[in-house]
């Protein structure tokens, strides 16, 4: 990308990759930890769930500065469980994304680097006037995005079992 920003946070979950990548890979399950981030839903791909395999699209709606607009994404590499990457098709910037995983058996740290370019010649100025401070602010929200990540994660347990599926919770 000519003019872009790009930025990385990382963090630890105790939790095994395979079970950290199956839930990264889940793109509907994007809206429960990556802010602004609704209505996710598959468009193309070999999977019910897009997001599994390289070529996968799938859209969504995302809320950023008072508005909301849709992004259509493409799943450019899946090597399980260590990497997921995508990339923008459309919506109000271009990104590039990759969440790299490695784990121990019993921890699995998580490297997710993101970068946007500039939609216009506004943000192009913006980048070259204030990218060193734009690419802290970014990788502070990815740092918080990774934060609650690792809470559902952690917060899965042992059993994989999600918090909000009604059909994993346990009767008393």
């Amino acid at each position: 990308m000519a003019s872009s920003i790009r930025a990385a946070a990382s963090a630890s979950v105790a939790c095994g990759v395979d079970e950290a990548f199956a839930y990264v890979s889940d793109v509907e399950a994007m809206a429960e930890w990556v802010d602004g981030v609704s209505n996710v839903q598959p468009v193309s791909g070999s999977d019910a769930r897009a997001g599994t395999d390289v070529g996968d699209v799938y859209e969504y709606d995302y809320a950023y500065n008072g508005r909301t607009a849709p992004v259509r994404v493409e799943i450019t590499a899946c090597e399980r469980p260590t990497r997921l990457a995508m990339r923008s098709l459309s919506g109000p910037f271009p990104f590039e994304s990759e969440i790299r995983l490695a784990g121990d058996g019993r921890e699995t740290r998580l490297t997710h680097t993101v970068e946007s370019g500039a939609d216009g010649r506004f943000t192009a100025a913006a980048f070259t006037l204030f990218g060193p401070v734009l690419r802290r602010l970014a990788a502070r929200r990815l740092q918080r995005e990774l934060a609650d990540l690792t809470a559902i994660l952690e917060s899965r347990g042992a059993d994989g079992a999600s918090p909000t599926d009604p059909e994993s919770a346990v009767s008393a």
